[in-house]
């Protein structure tokens, strides 16, 4: 599923996408900081845009959706604010993967909280 500056598509794709199913989505209105924050979601790769060129890593992921200024936005600032929050190291977009183990679930209570330490 594509979700480019589409909205919070994230909290609903799990319902249309089958277990280890993908998510593009980029930041603009803070669809990639919801998905990290869902525990449904994990990120798989990053993809760049450089002089008319399109770059996917999946090298150092770690080191992406790490805001600016710590700590990580939860879900319902990220709502209410209505966009995404600027990081270190920004992407064009981020490509999770559905946790097969969550698939059908809902988001957990550590989906609303500061992921601390939590890496994709």
């Amino acid at each position: 599923m594509i979700s480019l500056y589409a909205g919070p598509v994230s909290e609903h794709a799990p319902r249309c996408l089958r277990p280890a199913g993908w998510l593009l989505a980029n930041n603009s209105h803070a669809d990639a900081g919801l998905a990290h924050l869902d525990p449904r979601y994990r990120l798989a790769a990053v993809l760049h845009h450089r002089s008319g060129r399109y770059h996917l890593t999946t090298d150092d992921l770690d080191r992406y959706l790490q805001p600016k200024r710590p700590p990580h936005p939860t879900r319902e600032q990220l709502h209410a604010a209505g966009r995404g929050t600027a990081y270190t190291h920004p992407a064009t977009a981020y490509l999770f993967r559905l946790d097969p183990l969550h698939a059908n679930g809902r988001p957990g209570p550590e989906s609303h909280q500061n992921p601390a330490g939590r890496h994709p």
